[in-house]
């Protein structure tokens, strides 16, 4: 069965930030969200459509990614650190429904550019996402809570905070494609 990308909930979403959001940062409107989930769609299919690599962990681990995918295959390396890496070289899953709320809700919480607590604006967006999904959205699948923080969280660049899962990196990815616009999606199918 071949990997969709694609949620039920983007109606929901669209409805929750029209309704409870006020956008004070054009550049972070609904428009906006649309194109990183767009984007976020557009990798998360090429990641599970891909059969050796992710590109994600690539971006993320390096060559580290590939010794541990390797050692893993040949099982050579056998310390607690290559144990992790060996973990976290098999191929992961994807959830669409983590992947779209963090697209939606990433940049609710948007601070001015210049502030000093700037890298604290997805730190708070991820809170604020998580007090909506509470609160209008009761059928939401809790358990996916504290997978839609993260990705919220460490998609920002100024925040520093590591990707851990499939989910943010492809979010962070989406995000920063979406500033680049059509020369991000060239320089990267390339």
């Amino acid at each position: 069965m071949p990997f969709s990308a694609t949620s039920t909930w983007d109606e929901t979403f669209e409805n929750i930030i029209r309704e409870q959001i006020t956008v004070e940062d054009a550049s972070h409107d609904m428009a906006h969200f649309r194109r990183v989930l767009a984007n976020a769609r557009k990798i998360a299919t090429l990641e599970m459509n891909q059969t050796s690599t992710s590109a994600c962990s690539e971006h993320t681990e390096g060559k580290a990614y590939e010794t541990a995918r390797v050692n893993a295959s040949t099982n050579t390396d056998t310390t607690p650190a290559a144990e992790h890496k060996r973990n976290d070289a098999q191929p992961k899953s994807i959830n669409p429904d983590v992947l779209t709320a963090a697209c939606y809700f990433h940049d609710i919480v948007s601070l001015p550019k210049h502030p000093p607590d700037r890298s604290r604006s997805s730190v708070l967006a991820a809170n604020r996402a998580i007090e909506l999904l509470k609160a209008f959205c009761p059928s939401f699948p809790s358990a996916l809570y504290g997978q839609i923080k993260h990705a919220s969280e460490a998609h920002s660049f100024s925040a520093n905070i590591e990707t851990k899962t499939q989910e943010a990196c492809i979010v962070q990815d989406a995000d920063r494609l979406e500033s680049l616009g059509p020369l991000g999606w060239h320089v990267f199918s390339t």
